[in-house]
């Protein structure tokens, strides 16, 4: 995770708040909102493409991001980096292998990852930082209001979009759906969140080309956490993207291959894009990937998901086909006003950018029967 990050770094603590409450709230929620395991059957049957996108979007994100962070470590940490680096390359492409391979739920490996980050923030705590040589809340902490709404509906609606937590609901009865989701987000996925206030003095030099003095024992854990969990997710998002599509023959789905590619050369070489309004291109690549989570799929479960005519996540095929028409043109609306809150650092325009999604309802075809 890093958008906290960020959001520490340009709006101080509030702006982590504004990111890990609807974070943990929107996941979490998953467990009560899909009344039962049959509801999230529908979304994977009736909303496979979307899904799938999303899981695509997803792995190509953790490409780009692990292959701009290693680029930049290498060349800003103020200690030799080879030996991490390599370390944690390998360490990644095991895992990925040994899992991809595997034929168990992955609920063992995840303990395991849960039980290593949760060691790895006790050690990084008790570890000086090095001095941040870059300063948080830069921004008016007004800028952070016109923030909200938009981590607020992304958040909360973008889990039903998601393979992995679909998977677990349609596999769960209701009483142990909330207990998998309250306490895998409420607790344990917040402790995660946490983990981000640890490492951000490491990281927000780094961003800036500031060389930065690291610890190695500091280095090798953070490293070693932000694989780990990275190989984690892509491993289980391939997983079920294969058995959506059948193809569970194959270690990595065909279709990744091109994506976590390009993905990857493009975090190499983001540094060497020009800057946009101060921006840096690395972060620009970084916050495009985000408009998915901040836009398009938010909008799409908004719009095209949840029917207009009643309760629930399922809809006709005529009513959807409208609706994805009502989707794409509200996105092209609204993407200008997100590029300038996003892009450009002028955050009151996510408020109309917000306001056309949510207004956009208002165009959707009601079937004639419903009151």
């Amino acid at each position: 995770m890093f958008l906290p990050v960020l959001l520490l770094r340009d709006y101080g603590l509030l702006g982590f708040v504004v990111f890990g409450v609807p974070n943990v709230i929107g996941a979490a929620a998953m467990g009560w909102i899909l009344p039962t395991p049959e509801s999230a059957r529908r979304i994977l049957q009736q909303h496979a493409g979307a899904c799938r996108l999303f899981s695509a979007i997803t792995i190509g994100y953790h490409a780009f991001f692990i292959s701009w962070l290693l680029r930049i470590w290498w060349h800003n940490a103020n200690t030799p980096s080879s030996i991490w680096i390599v370390f944690v390359l390998g360490m990644v492409v095991i895992a990925v292998v040994w899992f991809v391979r595997s034929k168990s739920s992955g609920r063992g490996l995840a303990t395991v990852l849960w039980l290593f980050s949760a060691a790895v923030l006790a050690v990084t705590l008790m570890t000086p930082s090095p001095p941040a040589a870059t300063q948080t809340g830069l921004q008016p902490v007004t800028d952070l209001i016109w923030f909200t709404p938009v981590s607020f509906f992304g958040f909360a609606l973008c889990p039903y979009l998601d393979l992995t937590f679909l998977h677990v609901r349609a596999s769960c009865d209701n009483a142990r759906s909330r207990t998998a989701f309250g306490l895998g987000f409420g607790i344990l996925f917040l402790i995660m969140i946490l983990l981000t206030l640890a490492y951000t003095p490491v990281l927000l030099p780094m961003i800036q080309n500031q060389r930065t003095p690291v610890p190695m024992l500091m280095g090798v854990l953070l490293l070693s956490h932000i694989g780990a969990q990275l190989a984690f997710s892509v491993g289980v998002h391939n997983r079920r993207f294969k058995v959506e599509k059948n193809h569970e023959r194959s270690a990595v789905d065909p279709f990744f291959v091109p994506i976590i590619t390009i993905a990857g050369i493009i975090g190499l070489a983001a540094p060497f894009m020009p800057t946009i309004h101060s921006m840096s291109g690395h972060e620009i690549l970084y916050r495009s990937f985000l408009s998915f989570y901040g836009l398009a799929f938010p909008a799409y479960v908004w719009l095209v998901m949840i029917p207009p005519s009643r309760r629930g996540y399922s809809s006709s095929p005529t009513q959807r086909a409208g609706a994805l028409r009502v989707w794409l043109i509200a996105i092209i609306l609204a993407g200008p006003f997100y590029w300038a809150g996003f892009i450009a650092g002028q955050e009151i325009w996510f408020v109309p950018g917000v306001l056309i999604i949510l207004l956009a309802r208002t165009f959707l075809h009601r079937p004639a029967s419903s009151v």
